[in-house]
């Protein structure tokens, strides 16, 4: 671990983002997002922390949270993934730094789910997609299961492979979520966003350093899923 030094208003920020329970940080590129990624959960004291960010950035929030925090930051790429981790369990209670985990937007809403099969109109591109993944990761593919995949019946959808963010928002396996790129929240109907704001984590906290504009549209997403 690398000791240094927070610039004034980096500290001034986080510790007022720090005194709720979400938040939303637009500082400009080069501003220290990525700080503030890991400082924030590590004031509120979270117990498991899941960071979603475009691929492009895993490689350099790993880099941050090892040489700066001392923390190592698992990779979530999907299902298999969260059952090896043992994310359907509760996060035990420690008083040490919490346990980092890193996902992408891809990898947390679509990543192989069935759930937007008969919703998007292509069924056969998306069984086919779901007959490969199951297939590389060795899960059950019995066919008999297919011919409901999609269907939704007084408010209940047939899933056969759940997405990685349902199976997240089942189990409640992390109490802090923190998006990277939150403006991507913005899709009324994105799987992507779709896929985090079905999360509700009880510390949430939203990175932009894209200008997030004067108009409810572009705020509505995200200060709804800050604000649940």
């Amino acid at each position: 671990m690398i000791p240094f030094h927070f610039k004034s208003y980096q500290t001034e920020d986080i510790a007022r983002a720090a005194m709720k329970n979400a938040a939303i940080l637009a500082w400009e590129p080069g501003m220290g997002k990525t700080l503030a990624a890991f400082a924030w959960p590590l004031l509120k004291q979270a117990r498991r922390v899941l960071l979603v960010a475009p691929e492009s950035l895993h490689q350099q929030m790993r880099e941050v949270g090892s040489l700066f925090f001392g923390v190592a930051v698992r990779p979530l790429p999907d299902q298999a993934a969260w059952t090896r981790w043992k994310l359907g369990r509760p996060a035990k209670e420690t008083t040490g730094k919490p346990t980092f985990y890193i996902t992408s937007y891809h990898q947390l809403g679509m990543n192989g789910g069935d759930e937007w099969l008969q919703r998007d109109g292509v069924p056969e591109a998306l069984r086919r997609r779901r007959r490969q993944f199951i297939t590389e990761h060795g899960l059950n593919a019995n066919p008999l299961y297919w011919h409901n995949i999609g269907a939704e019946v007084d408010g209940i959808r047939c899933v056969f492979l759940p997405t990685l963010s349902t199976l997240i928002r089942e189990a409640d396996s992390f109490d802090c979520v923190v998006v990277d790129e939150g403006t991507r929240l913005q899709g009324d109907d994105s799987h992507l966003a779709e896929g985090v704001r079905q999360l509700s984590p009880r510390y949430r906290l939203l990175l932009s350093a894209t200008p997030i504009k004067n108009r409810l549209p572009s705020l509505f997403w995200l200060a709804s899923w800050v604000g649940q």
